[in-house]
């Protein structure tokens, strides 16, 4: 049997990391142009994406030379919005509730056993967390720095009863569409919602105002 050729396959994963970078900043109304190249590295002990004069996503090692592809593609979706609408300087729970979000809809179109596999984990880990400490963490910025336990799988919860709640269009307001990525501002959020604010802070664990 022959070897895989390995240059092809990471150049197929670069173009395909690349497709869901533009995927991702679509669907947030963010210009895919200051992100483009794309680089994709496979050397990392986590996943993470860096920004400079274009984006970079490191993907885990061991997931990539291991041909776990689910996986990998996992990686590279969650990765993939981090880049499109996450600050270089700093991010907290609405990024990784984006992300988390993009990556379980992006396998559930080509891997569904695998993305209802990975629904069914996160959401049995959220009960680790609640979301009103989801919202009040502080997430660490060192990429080997752990987040609190059931912290992606409380993001996922969450992301989902806010679309039901409020739908998507409310919610991708968060990213801040149509401008760059940026941290988000919750309070400005929530004041929008006018009549409807003291229903997103039910959902949110938060006191009223």
């Amino acid at each position: 049997m022959q070897a895989p050729d390995r240059g092809a396959a990471g150049a197929l994963l670069a173009v395909a990391v690349a497709e869901l970078v533009d995927v991702a900043c679509n669907e947030h109304g963010k210009d895919p142009a200051p992100l483009r190249p794309v680089e994709v590295r496979a050397v990392g002990t986590v996943p993470y994406f860096s920004r400079t004069d274009h984006a970079t996503i490191t993907l885990t090692g061991a997931a990539v030379a291991g041909d776990y592809r689910s996986q990998v593609l996992f990686q590279a979706a969650h990765e993939a919005a981090h880049a499109a609408i996450t600050a270089a300087d700093g991010w907290d729970w609405v990024d990784e509730m984006f992300a988390t979000w993009f990556a379980v809809r992006v396998m559930r179109a080509l891997n569904a056993t695998y993305a209802s596999e990975t629904e069914i984990r996160l959401h049995g880990e959220a009960r680790q967390l609640s979301t009103a400490s989801m919202v009040a963490a502080a997430l660490p910025r060192a990429v080997a720095e752990p987040y609190p336990p059931g912290l992606y799988g409380r993001a996922l919860l969450t992301a989902q009863l806010l679309e039901r709640t409020f739908g998507w269009p409310t919610v991708r307001e968060l990213a801040h569409p149509g401008a760059p990525a940026q941290r988000a501002d919750l309070t400005a959020w929530l004041r929008s919602l006018g009549a409807r604010e003291q229903l997103a802070r039910s959902v949110l664990g938060l006191r009223g105002s």
